[in-house]
């Protein structure tokens, strides 16, 4: 082999050695591009699910607060205030008096008692009775729940009773249908840990609550 030959042997050995490098860089080149493509791609998928998981959980802490302010505002609160009305008003009525309970304490006289009954508390304990019957979507406490329907109970005696002229001085508790005493306080501690929840949840980061 001549010098000419070896000399063209060379070049094109570079040559060849130079396209394997450039079609290696191409090759490495379009390899790197598809992976930042696949990660871009990837972390756009994350992302996305991130907002998707982020907005169910604002709908979801949005449906609860709105189902708490609809427990206050249309049930608890308006019953509390009734049931506070019965316990003011029912002793003064001496009448009403369990047996077995002591005198009451500056009761009504008679007749004034019995116009207070008819004009006030057997209203106030129809109105009270509407507020559940209206509402009872929103109880959510099988405990509220009984006692509330003990208390429908009782109200429906009450009214059977007074409307008949048999029975005008008998009792609903006379027929085994007294006034729950446990209804007041188990809506007042509902009442308050209702309260508590929505204030926590209108007051916090929402993101945070639900992490």
């Amino acid at each position: 082999m001549d010098f000419d030959e070896r000399i063209i042997i060379t070049i094109l050995d570079k040559a060849v050695f130079g396209a394997l490098l450039v079609g290696l860089g191409f090759w490495l080149n379009k390899r790197m591009e598809l992976f930042r493509s696949s990660r871009s791609f990837m972390n756009a998928i994350l992302e996305q699910r991130r907002s998707i998981d982020t907005k169910l959980l604002l709908a979801r802490r949005d449906r609860r607060m709105a189902f708490l302010q609809a427990q206050l505002s249309e049930l608890y609160w308006p019953l509390y205030l009734r049931l506070e009305k019965d316990n003011t008003m029912w002793k003064r009525l001496e009448h009403l008096r369990r047996e077995g309970e002591p005198p009451r304490v500056n009761a009504l006289p008679e007749s004034a008692a019995r116009a207070m009954e008819q004009g006030y508390i057997l209203p106030n304990h129809h109105e009270a009775v509407a507020l559940i019957e209206k509402h009872a979507h929103l109880i959510d406490d099988s405990e509220v729940l009984a006692q509330m329907l003990r208390y429908v109970k009782h109200v429906a005696t009450f009214d059977a009773l007074r409307a008949s002229d048999e029975f005008p001085e008998t009792n609903p508790s006379t027929l085994g249908e007294p006034f729950p005493e446990e209804l007041f306080p188990l809506v007042e501690r509902k009442l308050a840990s209702l309260r508590k929840e929505y204030e926590q949840m209108l007051h916090s980061d929402p993101l945070e609550m639900m992490m």
